[in-house]
């Protein structure tokens, strides 16, 4: 019994690109070009009303493959991401935010993240630094960085689950190799004072320092960052650091 594909009527006037041949097509599969595979009928059949030169048959093909699996990577990237509500850039207004457009357009080119530099924005709720802080893991993620998204919660959750066999530091090493760490809804008392001395450990290890008074936090940090100083940001910049 054999399966039968749905297939969309085409356009008015316009008529449909002929399959590829049975032989054709299984060596697509084999040779796994899944976009080449679905989009050779329609740049054959252009090609040949157009009278392309082969090498161009061949640039469309193997274009539409690669971008194909840009789209399907980017994809990935931003599932294993794990942000919490898809917010980007594109729905931002810089002049809503209290901190300097200079700084936002500073972070914005993710130097900082090349450089191994941290970063905390720091202020009241309700003042944009989660709003902030996934639209630069969305920004990262589209520049093919791989990024971890958490809540202080979530990495103490993951800690505590891994005790039990005594696989922490295989946990610890597979959030360490994103490129980018994000540590949402935070208190500085949560990591200075709290009972997980793995999860302070572990902010400490990132050379994350804040004052005693900086109130909620959003954390970033590069997998890879160094000890030291972090740059700071938040809804009133805080003017016992430079941001930048």
């Amino acid at each position: 019994m054999s399966a039968t594909t749905a297939k969309t009527a085409p356009a008015l006037g316009v008529p449909a690109a002929p399959p590829l041949p049975e032989d054709l097509e299984q060596l697509l599969r084999r040779l796994r070009l899944p976009h080449i595979r679905r989009h050779a009928p329609e740049v054959i059949a252009t090609a040949r009303a157009q009278r392309w030169e082969p090498v161009e048959v061949l640039k469309a093909l193997f274009g539409e493959e690669v971008a194909g699996r840009d789209r399907a990577a980017l994809t990935t990237r931003r599932t294993a991401a794990g942000f919490p509500t898809g917010k980007t850039f594109d729905a931002w207004d810089p002049a809503l935010s209290s901190i300097p457009a200079p700084t936002q357009q500073a972070l914005r080119t993710l130097e900082w993240i090349t450089r191994r530099e941290n970063l905390v924005l720091c202020g009241p709720s309700g003042t944009g630094k989660t709003f902030l802080l996934e639209a630069l893991g969305q920004q990262a993620v589209e520049q093919g960085l791989r990024v971890s998204w958490f809540t202080l919660e979530d990495l103490g959750a993951l800690l505590r689950r891994h005790r039990a066999d005594d696989t922490v530091t295989k946990a610890i090493n597979r959030v360490l190799r994103a490129d980018l760490i994000i540590v949402d809804l935070c208190r500085y008392g949560d990591y200075v004072e709290g009972p997980d001395r793995s999860v302070r450990a572990a902010v400490r290890s990132r050379g994350v320092r804040a004052p005693a008074d900086a109130g909620r936090l959003g954390i970033v940090t590069g997998s890879r960052g160094r000890r030291g100083p972090c740059l700071w940001g938040g809804s009133v910049l805080a003017s016992r650091r430079r941001v930048w």
